[in-house]
């Protein structure tokens, strides 16, 4: 309790908090984000045919009886790996990673079936600046310096005594 108390009285600075952000940028990064289109295309229609229909739509052709009827959405806002491929299937989010912005590309296979897909916008993984996150940074500092004294406190009152541990054989011996 005491030592948890005196890591709440320490009042960080700005260098401080951005030099534990830039220590751990995995904790605070927000993900990549992609938002798109898709036309689940009707069976039977080959990677060439797929090919040539993303070409006609880049031209604003309608794809006509190509598409078949789904319960997916023709648009996905920008949204996360975990949302992505959890509606069309592992995999799927790197797949769109790796489509240009705003043209209609593909095939893309799902376990649903062959896709055309069109990314409209990309957001890569980042870690936002000090000045939006300083809450959060200021939370997860104070946590790691609670730890550090809380060990730091073990450790000195442990080197005081001499601890005797039990061989476990003959403490669990019948």
């Amino acid at each position: 309790f005491l030592t948890e108390s005196g890591a709440e009285a320490l009042k960080p600075d700005d260098a401080t908090l951005q030099a534990h952000l830039a220590a751990n940028p995995d904790r605070f990064a927000q993900p990549a984000l992609i938002a798109f289109e898709q036309v689940l295309l009707a069976d039977g229609i080959g990677a060439e045919e797929a090919t040539a229909l993303a070409a006609r739509m880049n031209l604003g052709q309608d794809p006509g009886d190509a598409a078949r009827p789904t319960l997916l959405p023709p648009g996905f806002p920008l949204s996360p790996v975990q949302v992505i491929d959890g509606s069309f299937g592992t995999g799927f989010f790197d797949a769109l990673a790796a489509l240009p912005v705003g043209n209609w590309a593909g095939p893309v296979a799902t376990p649903l079936g062959t896709h055309l897909v069109r990314v409209t916008e990309r957001r890569e993984a980042q870690v936002p600046p000090l000045s939006e996150i300083r809450a959060r940074v200021e939370g997860d500092w104070r946590a790691t310096v609670t730890e550090r004294l809380r060990e730091d406190r073990f450790a000195a009152l442990l080197s005081r005594y001499e601890v005797v541990r039990p061989d476990p054989a003959q403490v669990l011996a019948p």
